[in-house]
């Protein structure tokens, strides 16, 4: 980065994590003309002027150069920590802890790291960006544990950037068990929460984490741990049931097995996000050093057991994501702290794990060393009507909150609550997890087929049937994979009847739907929003539809991401429309915009949005699509440029071109009640079943 910097004078790349070079040329523009850019005219001369080299810093009378001397005094710092490593290591004075008062007002997150500064500055930004329960503050004590001179500079930083935070530095590195029993001379709180320094918090985690060790029922709590691709990381600890070592519980199963999860007690838990009154961290000294960090939380919790009654619990309410796995220790000294854990523990561990697996549905039917229990699900039989069988939505939407926006992300919510009316049992799994391990135990994998293939297993297991939905980007599908599933849908009529020719395969159209409860009339007064609307983001392109808007000079208010580049900012009204918000925004509108990607017009898979509009009563404008007069009547009138929109819209009489309210209302009723997630999720179960019940 150094080298780009100097040579190709590329302002824009970051040469160092604590200055902004680019922000500072924003605030400076004759930096350009240095010869060192914008770091050499700061060091020069901005830096003696007061000028600040990124967001946060602000010099200090005794730092006459600003940030150069902050980092020269923290270098020296560094340098003395290492140069003092001497003797034994440092150790935690007990005695003085346990006669320390404590403030019961402050949680105290625990974060341990070293060199990874990027991960730990963001754990800590999530940490005090999220919400705090009434009553409550929050610190962070981070310690370092024997970071080189680049990271503990950053980590210095944080106490400048946030008030509320701590870091403490060891010379060298003591590991992450002992690490993080060094923070507790700083904690000041009453409830310590240990955090992996890879974590990201959801804004609501604290409250339910917290709230039942404030008692004394619980002696500690954990969060429910998920991987950045949205599958489970941990939900507690379990015990194998012939002995051995522990393991995670539900790690890589969809967060749909954590239902009713709370209502469980667990001998140990996960110490990556995990709760536990300071006073009893201290009455049993600790973690223990000498394990590997995921032996040393469970040897600390059957520790904790023993100080008395209370139990520990799993919070699902309480959400983080960790990205990062744990750091190991050299495989000698792994495979010693597995022979001490097992000489303490293994004639009393719990062997909980059957009985834990049991409360979600499954049976512990073999083990295997590496991969742990061998799980079965029992499978009904198609004679008994309409069995209870597990479903795997596969969502294409990619993980975390950009996928959370996505249709398809709301179409698979709404599906899978149909499904579930009828009696099944619903798991989703986004792009990132359509493999995931588990896959074995479910009866039905459902592909709704958007930008994401899914290759079913091959073989598969025993007696799973593999459906695909084509609800978008049909140009992506081949005949090799239709060929692939058992069953085939597809969201056209046309498509699917010609595909079927072409490729010798059969594909049963089903269209899209809506959801009834969110989707209907009464949701708001019509006429009383936004005159002209388009809710949807502009896919990194100028889309026709708000284009053609904008060009009949239309009252246009969009709802929506990434306009900027497109549209002037005033008729951006919005990013997001929360799902359970949008039939409310549909009903109160004047007219409703509607486009297609160019491969789903010409193929005519209609837009779910014209279901979900249409169910409200609003009137629709639309490209064309085959079959939209069928399903919709006059509720949808179809324009092919901005001309024809502006004639459309432009006569003042709107009810004269899209019906009286009157008719709207009569072809909202038609389609909410032919149209509806659950009579797809009943077409879907029929095919489920009747494949099932030709292989019997």
């Amino acid at each position: 980065p150094l080298v780009a910097y100097l040579q190709g004078r590329r302002f824009d790349v970051s040469v160092h994590p604590l200055f902004d070079a680019a922000g500072y040329l924003r605030s400076h523009p004759t930096a350009a003309s240095h010869p060192s850019g914008p770091l050499g005219h700061y060091t020069e001369s901005g830096a003696a002027a007061g000028a600040a080299p990124n967001r946060w810093y602000r010099p200090r009378p005794d730092e006459p150069r600003g940030l150069v001397d902050w980092a020269a005094v923290s270098w020296r710092a560094w340098h003395e920590r290492r140069a003092d490593v001497t003797g034994e290591p440092p150790s935690v004075d007990w005695d003085r802890l346990a006669a320390e008062p404590r403030d019961e007002t402050v949680v105290s997150v625990v974060v341990t790291t070293r060199e990874d500064w990027r991960a730990t500055r963001a754990a800590v930004a999530s940490v005090l960006a999220a919400d705090v329960p009434d009553g409550l503050t929050v610190e962070c004590v981070v310690v370092d544990d024997g970071s080189g001179s680049l990271a503990a500079q950053v980590l210095d930083s944080l106490e400048r950037i946030h008030d509320r935070v701590r870091v403490r530095h060891l010379g060298a590195p003591q590991g992450e068990a002992r690490a993080r029993d060094l923070a507790l001379p700083l904690a000041r709180g009453g409830v310590v929460v240990l955090l992996d320094h890879t974590a990201t918090v959801d804004r609501g985690w604290l409250a339910p984490l917290v709230a039942p060790v404030a008692g004394s029922e619980v002696r500690a709590t954990q969060s429910l741990l998920l991987n950045p691709s949205g599958s489970l990381r941990s939900a507690g600890t379990a015990f194998p049931g012939l002995g051995g070592l522990p393991y995670p519980f539900l790690a890589d199963f969809p967060v749909e097995d954590t239902r009713g999860l709370d209502g469980l007690t667990f001998s140990a838990l996960s110490g990556s996000a995990l709760a536990i009154r300071t006073a009893d961290l201290v009455a049993v000294r600790g973690s223990d050093p000498d394990l590997p960090l995921d032996l040393a939380d469970a040897d600390l919790c059957l520790r904790l057991a023993a100080l008395g009654p209370g139990t520990l619990r799993v919070v699902p309410a309480s959400r983080v994501t960790v990205a990062g796995s744990r750091r190991p220790g050299s495989a000698a000294g792994d495979a010693a702290g597995r022979r001490r854990f097992l000489d303490r523990w293994g004639e009393t561990a719990p062997e909980d794990d059957a009985e834990l697996w049991g409360s979600r549905g499954f049976e512990v039917v073999g083990r295997e060393a590496a991969t742990g229990p061998i799980l079965a699900r029992s499978r009904a039989h198609v004679a008994e009507g309409a069995p209870r069988l597990r479903w795997a939505l596969k969502n294409p939407a990619t993980p975390g909150s950009w996928g959370d926006a996505w249709g398809d992300t709301h179409f698979a919510r709404n599906l899978a609550t149909g499904l579930r009316a009828l009696g099944q049992e619903v798991v989703v799994d986004r792009r990132d997890d359509y493999y995931r391990p588990s896959g074995y135990l479910d009866d039905v994998v459902l592909t709704l087929r958007g930008r994401t293939e899914l290759v079913p297993q091959d073989p598969r297991p025993d007696g799973q049937v593999s459906l695909a939905w084509v609800i978008s980007h049909p140009e992506m599908v081949s005949r090799e994979e239709v060929a692939s599933y058992d069953r085939v849908f597809a969201a056209s009529r046309s498509w699917a009847a010609r595909s079927s020719q072409d490729w010798s395969v059969r594909i049963e159209p089903l269209l899209q739907a809506t959801d009834p409860d969110l989707f209907r009339p009464d949701r708001a007064e019509p006429d009383t929003g936004h005159e002209v609307l388009f809710v949807g983001g502009s896919r990194g392109e100028e889309r026709q539809m708000v284009r053609d808007a904008i060009d009949a000079g239309l009252p246009l208010a969009v709802f929506g991401s990434q306009w900027e580049d497109f549209i002037p900012a005033s008729l951006v009204r919005g990013e997001f429309v929360p799902n359970d918000e949008l039939g409310a925004l549909y009903a109160a509108a004047g007219v409703v915009l509607n486009d297609h990607w160019p491969d789903m017009r010409r193929d005519g898979f209609v837009s779910n949005r014209l279901f979900d509009a249409v169910a409200c009563g609003a009137r629709v404008v639309s490209d064309e699509v085959a079959g939209l007069e069928d399903l919709f009547g006059a509720s949808v009138r179809v324009v092919h440029d901005a001309a024809e929109l502006g004639a459309l819209l432009g006569g003042g009489d709107l009810d004269a071109v899209f019906g009286s309210l009157e008719e709207r209302r009569t072809v909202a009723e038609r389609v909410r009640r032919e149209h509806t997630f659950r009579q797809r999720a009943r077409r879907l179960l029929d095919a489920a079943l009747e494949v099932r019940g030709a292989r019997e």
